[in-house]
């Protein structure tokens, strides 16, 4: 028996065992058992997926839905802050132009309170200037002869009832026996009066009735001060008040004051020395000035 070479050999054993790995790899045949429960499992699969699928479909038609509703919550809420925004601007608006307009009519009614005072003021000042001009040229106007004449006949008389006073009268009593409490003294010259307070006197022939003048308020200039007069005389008496404000003399006079009545003359400064001078306004005898 003859051998056969090694390399044959090899081959042959290497296609046997190729032809039997083959018939192993070959499928095997499925019963139709196996086919119908594989069947079914496909179609249990497919359903699964089709179920998935429709879930996932909703869901994302839910979170679609969800995102517009969230979408249009954001968008009214923004409508809402414009809206409500705008109307607190309006609303600030409309309350800064009424404060505006209520500071404008303030100011306005201020404005007019404040002309108005000062209109016053100055008819007040105008006033008391005329007054005061008009109480000066009577101060310097000489007696007419009818007053002169009757101031004679006046002074005739009290000069009779001094006489008969007699010590009374030169002490400053009043008259006994229907004599007059303003009467002159014998010589024919009124009581003299020392002044107070500050005041000086004026010819130191003032009546005896004649009262001091006193510091009183100014109605028409609160800042400014004022003196006043009583007549406590029974006759009408003639004063002249001076009061030195700035270095000056302001003087003023009345030819007439009624008995009880009172007088003042102001300034519209605070004054630092006054002037008086009285007589009664039947005598003939001259009002004295402070320059004099």
């Amino acid at each position: 028996m003859r051998m056969l070479p090694a390399g044959l050999v090899v081959l042959g054993c290497l296609a046997i065992t190729s032809m039997q790995v083959v018939a192993q790899q070959q499928p095997r045949q499925l019963s139709a058992e196996e086919i119908k429960k594989l069947h079914t499992n496909v179609e249990k699969s497919k359903a699964r997926n089709r179920a998935e699928v429709e879930k996932a479909a909703i869901l994302a038609q839910q979170q679609a839905q969800l995102a517009r509703q969230e979408d249009e919550q954001r968008r009214i809420a923004e409508e809402n802050r414009l809206a409500e925004e705008a109307q607190a601007e309006a609303e600030w608006d409309a309350e800064l132009a009424a404060r505006r307009a209520t500071a404008a009519a303030q100011k306005a009614e201020s404005e007019r309170a404040l002309q108005n005072s000062i209109d016053r003021l100055n008819r007040t000042t105008d006033r008391v200037d005329r007054e005061q001009a008009e109480a000066r040229r009577r101060a310097d106007e000489p007696l007419r002869p009818e007053q002169q004449r009757a101031s004679s006949g006046n002074s005739v008389a009290e000069d009779s009832d001094s006489t008969k006073s007699g010590h009374d009268d030169a002490n400053g009593g009043n008259a006994s026996n229907g004599g007059s409490a303003d009467a002159v003294r014998p010589n024919g010259l009124p009581a003299d009066r020392s002044p107070a307070g500050g005041s000086s006197g004026g010819t130191g022939q003032r009546p005896i009735c004649a009262t001091q003048p006193f510091d009183s308020p100014n109605k028409a200039f609160p800042q400014g001060s004022a003196m006043k007069i009583t007549n406590t005389c029974h006759e009408p008496l003639s004063v002249r008040i001076c009061l030195r404000v700035e270095g000056k003399w302001d003087c003023g006079v009345n030819w007439g004051i009624p008995p009880g009545a009172d007088w003042s003359w102001g300034s519209t400064r605070v004054y630092t020395g006054s002037f008086w001078d009285a007589r009664l306004a039947s005598s003939n005898q001259r009002l004295a000035s402070p320059e004099e």
